[in-house]
């Protein structure tokens, strides 16, 4: 399990929501200053934590921050919801679906935040936030 790893699996899982007929647009592997289309997913790795208990005994937990965002430069609030909120249940869908990753970890547990504002590049953006925690038990040779 990577950070690499990880990202890779996520991108290619949640790419599949921008194929026609689908809620989103585009999937970025990073923040994007300027998104080319909403909504849009963005992700980056947030944080590590490492448990070690024995030799066999040990967790690894990677965190990724992963973005839900569109824009309502030219919507109302409501508006932008009606088609931020359908596009985040898939996504979340799409994760659950397979908790572990293909196989890279051995258990996920996400996070969605609160739905927040911000004047960016784009204009005005709506975005929801997940921290998406993923674990996975490794033996360490000494």
């Amino acid at each position: 399990m990577s950070f690499d790893a990880i990202r890779d699996y996520l991108v290619t899982k949640l790419d599949t929501l921008t194929t026609t007929g689908n809620k989103f647009v585009v999937v970025y592997d990073h923040f994007e200053e300027k998104s080319t289309g909403f909504p849009c997913i963005m992700l980056e790795p947030s944080s590590y934590s490492g448990k070690m208990h024995s030799t066999t005994d040990n967790l690894r937990e990677y965190q990724y921050r992963i973005i839900f965002m569109q824009e309502f430069e030219n919507k109302d609030r409501g508006q932008a919801l009606d088609i931020l909120l359908p596009a985040v249940d898939d996504a979340i869908a799409v994760i659950e679906s397979d908790y572990r990753l293909g196989g890279a970890v051995a258990m996920c547990n996400n996070t969605v935040g609160e739905v927040l504002v911000e004047n960016g590049s784009n204009g005005a953006i709506i975005y929801m936030e997940m921290l998406l925690n993923c674990i996975k038990e490794t033996s360490v040779t000494t």
